[in-house]
């Protein structure tokens, strides 16, 4: 479970990176694919640690919360460039960061429930 939150922090690190460079500008070909893949395995790697935390510590609703807020980023990533209007399209940059980090902090919190599930096992 540690080495899979590790490796969707880096995944955040990249993505979020890449997406610094769309922002200012930046853009070098290819990037725009390179990013979508980071967010497909981040997508993917979210639902791993939710399915692991649930069946580790029984706590369905972690799942669910992990699984719709993936699908939730899947979409919103997948759309971005067609809702992307006028001034407001910062605002559509910023939605799309805040969803990443909400994946983040449910991915810390699947961690930390199962700290707890496991310590409380050996106590």
């Amino acid at each position: 479970m540690k080495i899979s939150t590790m490796l969707l922090r880096a995944l955040f690190v990249v993505n979020l990176v890449l997406g610094i460079l769309f922002w200012t500008g930046n853009e070098p070909g290819g990037i725009v694919l390179l990013h979508m893949l980071v967010g497909i395995a981040f997508v993917v790697l979210l639902w791993v640690i939710g399915t692991i935390a649930a069946l580790r510590t029984g706590n369905i609703g972690l799942q669910v919360s992990t699984f719709l807020t993936g699908l939730i980023i899947a979409i919103f990533g997948l759309i971005q460039r067609q809702i992307l209007i006028g001034s407001a399209h910062w605002i559509v940059q910023v939605l799309h960061l805040l969803l990443a980090v909400a994946g983040i902090g449910l991915a810390e919190m699947c961690g930390a429930q199962v700290r707890r599930k496991a310590a409380a096992r050996t106590a």
